[in-house]
């Protein structure tokens, strides 16, 4: 939602087909869809119960000739992130973008979820490569949040 509310802010227009939203809890999936659903209204949506440590080859669906933007959030708990990653990496096509954020407590990035995901897809310098570490209260003045943002891309257009 808040990457449609950029675009929207940004005045570009950019066609959404299809969103896959994985979760483990069947009713914060529900509600996810259902936010989904009335800011896409037009969007196919597909919803997963499954951790992310679960997800497997069915799951990951990228078409050759369509770019794909994963948005990976609350990277912070414990499990087998290179498993994960190779899971996804097996299953890309085409032109792949990720937006990885995890949270970072007083400059300790979390369990370094993030940036370990992110490693196993590139090398540090390239151009394409984004990270942003956000201290508490720069994101909000008026609460305590913080985050440790990553993107970067994987293919050719």
């Amino acid at each position: 939602m808040c990457y449609v509310d950029f675009l929207k802010h940004k005045d570009c227009i950019q066609r959404i087909n299809k969103v896959t939203l994985f979760e483990p809890s069947e009713n914060t999936l529900k509600r996810a869809a259902l936010h989904v659903s009335n800011i896409c209204p037009d969007v196919e949506i597909i919803t997963i119960i499954k951790h992310l440590e679960d997800i497997d080859d069915e799951d990951i669906v990228c078409d050759e000739n369509i770019p794909t933007l994963h948005i990976l959030y609350d990277l912070d708990w414990e499990f087998d992130v290179g498993n994960f990653a190779q899971v996804i990496s097996d299953n890309l096509k085409g032109y792949n973008q990720f937006v990885c954020v995890g949270p970072c407590f007083k400059d300790y990035i979390a369990d370094g979820l993030v940036d370990d995901f992110a490693e196993f897809f590139y090398i540090n310098d390239k151009e394409d490569n984004y990270i942003k570490t956000f201290s508490e209260f720069e994101l909000d003045p008026n609460a305590p949040w913080s985050a440790h943002i990553r993107c970067f891309s994987v293919g050719k257009l």
